[in-house]
């Protein structure tokens, strides 16, 4: 049995969620321990052996505690990360970098600006055609041991809300690509009975591009792709149902895809705009300029110093903060590598011409019709 981790509402909640959960495993002839919680009057509920040991309710002390490889501080309720330094030797070969990338654990992607880097180097080694354990080029070892001389000591706080009340929680997610990289950011707005707003990142997902070449319209679908299946996971979650779910990218290309009919386009295209299409309505999915999304720091890379003051990584571009009617909007239009992606037949007909199709009785003219109208 692994550990878990849950967060609820309030104090009430936690109180009841311990009660269900023992009574639950109790009942499989279970006993769970090392409770903890950054609330002390729930920790009072709970019989102190139970409790994580380090727990001292009289001086109101709480401990650090490893859940996945993330450190949580419950005191200050932030996740912390804190990687001991490897030595220069994980710089020489390809398999002692990957051990080196191996000791940082970020399963919610907060890192991604940074850890994005670390994949690109793995990645040019492996175009080097060096093997696991040759030593790698004196350009490349130098990357690499820039690279661990950063393995960040930081915090991030954990709660997304405040305990105002919240009127509305929108999701939304940022899609971006570059030649060496792609992904996608989430965060979740609050915005509270008062008219204030909070917004905070939630989790992120970065990939390397592939080796082969690879258009930037076709890696930006990638990227709207990889969003969807993150807001989705957040999303469900979070338990928030998929009206309130919004996309924004700064391809023109992705959203004119996104608004088509995805047979009539190239099957590479087709099928991930089906995909997108399955899932959401295309007027969820927005644009915004390419200097305002924070996902263009995933694609591009950044130090952890630089990484730590960056506000618009953390919480989100500027505009979310104020009022719908402040956020960018852009009509999407056509451009030319958007129709590079439409099928052969599809292309033979004008874009100022329109066309009905109809079936006739096989009997009496025995062929399809198509009536084109000017």
């Amino acid at each position: 049995m692994d550990d878990s981790m849950d967060s609820v509402p309030d104090k009430e909640t936690g109180i009841e969620l311990y009660k269900q959960l023992s009574q639950l495993w109790a009942s499989a002839g279970m006993h769970a321990r090392k409770w903890l919680s950054n609330v002390l009057e729930v920790l009072e509920h709970i019989p102190h052996a139970d409790c994580v040991t380090e727990v001292d309710l009289d001086r109101g002390e709480l401990p650090v505690v490893k859940t996945l490889g993330v450190l949580w501080t419950s005191n200050e309720d932030e996740f912390k990360y804190q990687v001991h330094l490897p030595s220069r030797d994980h710089c020489s070969t390809k398999r002692a970098f990957l051990k080196g990338i191996a000791t940082l654990f970020d399963p919610l992607g907060f890192l991604s600006p940074y850890v994005i880097r670390a994949k690109i180097i793995l990645q040019e080694m492996w175009e080097s055609g060096v093997d696991w354990d040759d030593l790698v080029e004196e350009s490349l070892s130098r990357k690499a041991q820039e690279w661990l001389s950063e393995l960040p000591r930081l915090c991030v706080p954990r709660c997304l809300r405040t305990e105002l009340g919240v009127k509305k929680i929108t999701l939304h997610t940022f899609t971006d690509a570059s030649q060496q990289a792609y992904g996608a950011a989430t965060y979740s707005r609050h915005l509270y009975e008062d008219g204030s707003v909070t917004c905070r990142l939630v989790a992120s997902k970065s990939r390397v591009a592939p080796l082969q070449a690879v258009s930037i319209p076709r890696l930006e679908l990638m990227a709207a792709v990889v969003g969807l299946r993150l807001a989705e996971a957040v999303g469900n979650i979070l338990n928030l149902p998929k009206h309130e779910w919004l996309f924004w990218s700064d391809s023109v290309d992705v959203l004119y895809w996104i608004r088509g009919r995805s047979r009539k386009f190239k099957p590479f295209v087709a099928n991930s705009v089906g995909e997108i299409q399955s899932l959401t309505d295309p007027e969820q999915w927005r644009h915004m300029p390419t200097k305002q999304n924070p996902a263009d720091l995933l694609t591009r890379g950044l130090s952890v110093c630089t990484l730590i003051d960056e506000e618009s990584w953390w919480n989100g571009p500027a505009f979310l903060m104020q009022e719908e009617t402040g956020w960018p909007e852009k009509e999407v239009g056509i451009k030319k590598e958007a129709n590079t992606e439409v099928r052969k037949q599809y292309q033979e007909y004008s874009p100022e011409r329109s066309f009905i199709s109809f079936h006739n009785d096989r009997r009496s003219l025995g062929s399809d019709q198509v009536l084109l109208l000017d």
